[in-house]
């Protein structure tokens, strides 16, 4: 998959978790067994900013050639991604979380393995 294709895919999957987190925060905190506060939900707020914040960057450098930017956007999706899998996996394995906290812990692992992969690319000599 060409980087183009990959960035427009995360910024789709980003874009919906932001939006359900922005529009619905106590819906999203729900879906994990997680009953909704005031502080959990503004929590859910602010991780839904920073994700369309990320959609955006990967919509917009989609069709970047090979620079520093975007292996910086690359690496930074790998980072927060492969960040974001962990939090949820300790989350899911300590029973915070119910059994569908696995489904975020499998997508960010599948985006990170998938940023890491465009972000080695980007490197000199890489095809």
């Amino acid at each position: 998959m060409k980087h183009r294709s990959f960035l427009i895919l995360a910024a789709v999957i980003e874009a919906a978790f932001a939006l359900w987190l922005l529009i619905s925060p106590g819906s999203h905190l729900a879906f994990y067994g997680v009953p909704p506060d005031m502080g959990g939900m503004q929590m859910g707020r602010m991780f839904g900013a920073g994700a369309l914040a990320a959609a955006v960057a990967f919509v917009v450098a989609r069709d970047s050639a090979r620079s520093p930017s975007l292996s910086g956007i690359l690496w930074g999706g790998f980072v927060f991604n492969l960040i974001a899998a962990l939090l949820a996996l300790g989350l899911t394995v300590s029973g915070q979380w119910n059994a569908m906290g696995w489904v975020p812990v499998v997508l960010r692992l599948a985006l990170a393995a998938g940023f890491i992969l465009h972000a080695r690319r980007m490197r000199p000599g890489q095809g």
